[in-house]
């Protein structure tokens, strides 16, 4: 663990099978560690990753792999969220009624064709991506075919050159100057060093997430419709569905049904469902939008109603007199 804020999550990604993504990783673990990694399974869901998580960190690994992710999943997990960013980890011990904390001190490694970290892993994640730029990747032919070997052979160089960086960096004391991550410690220990070197800032994965972020797309659209639909106007979530399901209303045409689907899938799509979708991202500027809560006096939820409020729109305003 690097400071109280641990360390990035990384994540190798690309569009086919056989592209180098495991082999990356393993490399990492190879010259750091000597040996391979163990693979894990992506859990169904966050309730069985609570689980993974603290028989992996039990487990005291170093370097932890989650290989073959589902094809084009959302990397998202509450679980997943608090043991990378926090010094430890409690959970319930499986079959038992008491909680176990471990420490997280561990570097987290995914794998997957076309996963996309969404949320607030676009902050917590460097998600590297491999295009072989073929169809049959696993027919490629490489000069060193026992990159084990080859690791082993070069590891003492390896440390040796990273060892340089970093003493270089420290007793040379040259300030580099760069826009912090919420690594503070990880910045200051791996990433300078590393930029001071001349290498390529790593940290600007983290804003590639954030313009390739599905969620983030699909939240700025259903708020561009809402407020194309009601503009400023305050209104209760029951009034925008009721609004949705009339032929060739104003909701309708503009796309606020369809911006909705994306996000709720139509069978499970009621006033609870799409509240709590919206919980998330309430009061967060996103692009040009915001959402907000207005609430009355009777602090009933049925009475909760919602608006969206528009920067541009706001300024024209503000420009017209």
């Amino acid at each position: 663990m690097i400071g109280a804020e641990g360390a990035p999550m990384f994540a190798t990604s690309s569009p086919v099978q056989s592209s180098g993504k495991t082999t990356l990783i393993q490399l990492v673990s190879y010259l750091v560690q000597g040996s391979g990694l163990a693979v894990n399974q992506w859990p169904k869901n966050d309730e069985e990753m609570g689980k993974k998580l603290l028989s992996i960190l039990t487990g005291g690994e170093a370097i932890v792999l989650f290989d073959n992710l589902p094809e084009a999943v959302r990397i998202e997990s509450n679980k997943l969220a608090s043991a990378c960013t926090a010094p430890k980890y409690r959970d319930r011990k499986l079959g038992e009624n008491i909680e176990i904390e471990v420490p997280t001190n561990v570097l987290w490694c995914f794998s997957g064709n076309n996963i996309q970290p969404v949320g607030d892993f676009n902050t917590r994640m460097m998600n590297i991506y491999l295009d072989p730029n073929c169809e049959d990747p696993d027919r490629r032919s490489f000069s060193r075919s026992d990159l084990e070997g080859w690791c082993s052979t070069n590891r003492a160089k390896f440390f040796y050159h990273s060892l340089m960086i970093l003493m270089g960096h420290k007793q040379l004391d040259n300030e580099i100057s760069c826009q912090t991550t919420r690594f503070k410690e990880w910045d200051s220990q791996i990433r300078k060093p590393m930029l001071w070197a001349g290498a390529p800032d790593t940290a600007e994965l983290l804003d590639r997430n954030k313009a390739e972020d599905p969620l983030k797309a699909g939240r700025a659209e259903l708020l561009e419709k809402w407020f194309n639909t009601y503009g400023k106007q305050a209104v209760p979530l029951k009034t925008v569905l009721t609004d949705c399901k009339q032929y060739n209303s104003q909701a309708q045409t503009e796309g606020l049904q369809t911006a909705i689907s994306d996000l709720v899938p139509h069978d499970q799509l009621t006033s609870r469902s799409f509240a709590s979708l919206l919980q998330k991202f309430v009061n967060q500027w996103i692009g040009d939008y915001r959402l907000q809560i207005e609430r009355n006096t009777t602090k009933s939820k049925r009475s909760l109603k919602w608006s969206v409020e528009c920067k541009s729109y706001d300024q024209g305003l503000n420009d017209d007199f």
